[in-house]
């Protein structure tokens, strides 16, 4: 079995918080960059993103300023994606996740002009859906988001940590001899400080839209309160993953065993590399 562990935006407590307890497990991810708010308050600064490149995390676009690319024009489009990229070189950005998930068919065919494959990703749903790594698939990798549910449910990152554990083994242990990859996707703990609140009413409401969407950036279940098992969570996760036989790598190298597992036609995955 086969799982990858992505952070998307570039949030500033995925390296102050959930990084250092994923080293200490010695286990590495996939970090998606929104590259025009690189530096910008609450998000990662160009010598942290370095710091995690240069310890064998993958660096990857999360497009240049986090549009729905299904909404824009070809010119917009390919400029979201070639700008991230090109911020990004330094980085080696191999792969792309779609901003709010959202993806179509043109959106694929210009992703393929930059990038090697890309990632949506899904609130918790019913039933696991699996990664098998066929090329047809590499532009529509899914994933499950631990920290975003329907707002009438409570995130998977956030139940309680008997809850939390109980799925995730459940999960794990069904598909453990299994050739399938998983990937979970994290944003962070939430937690909102003033000088964000200051940089994202200058930079980001330009819609009533956007507006509604900072109101509940503000709301109580967006702050600490929300992600009060986040970290006690994601330690048991990390520990969890470290201490069984199960390969944990970063979308890219992810990417590479899947396929040299489907040329060679090898038994499932089921020990560490």
């Amino acid at each position: 079995m086969l799982v990858s562990l992505t952070f998307d935006d570039g949030n500033l407590d995925q390296y102050t918080e959930f990084y250092p307890i994923m080293a200490n497990y010695g286990l590495r991810a996939t970090f998606y960059i929104v590259t025009s708010e690189i530096d910008a308050p609450g998000r990662l600064s160009r010598d942290q993103i370095k710091e995690l490149y240069e310890a064998g995390n993958e660096i990857g676009s999360h497009s240049h300023t986090h549009p729905p690319l299904t909404h824009l024009s070809d010119r917009e489009l390919d400029f979201e994606l070639r700008k991230s990229f090109d911020v990004l070189k330094p980085f080696n950005p191999r792969t792309l996740a779609y901003p709010f998930g959202v993806y179509d068919g043109r959106v694929i065919k210009f992703a393929k002009r930059y990038y090697e494959a890309a990632r949506a990703y899904m609130e918790m749903p019913s039933r696991v859906e699996w990664n098998v790594g066929e090329e047809h698939e590499r532009f529509k990798l899914k994933a499950i988001a631990l920290d975003h549910a329907p707002a009438t449910e409570t995130p998977l990152l956030n139940v309680s940590p008997s809850l939390f554990q109980q799925i995730l083994e459940r999960m794990v242990t069904e598909n453990l001899q299994k050739r399938f990859w998983l990937i979970l996707v994290l944003h962070g703990t939430f937690t909102t400080g003033p000088e964000r609140i200051v940089w994202t009413i200058k930079k980001r409401l330009v819609t009533r839209r956007r507006i509604k969407g900072f109101l509940g950036f503000l709301s109580p279940r967006t702050t600490r309160k929300r992600g009060r098992n986040a970290l006690y969570n994601f330690k048991w996760l990390c520990q969890y993953l470290a201490e069984r036989p199960i390969c944990v790598q970063n979308i890219s190298e992810a990417l590479e065993t899947t396929l040299e597992l489907q040329e060679k036609s090898l038994e499932p995955l089921s020990i560490k590399p």
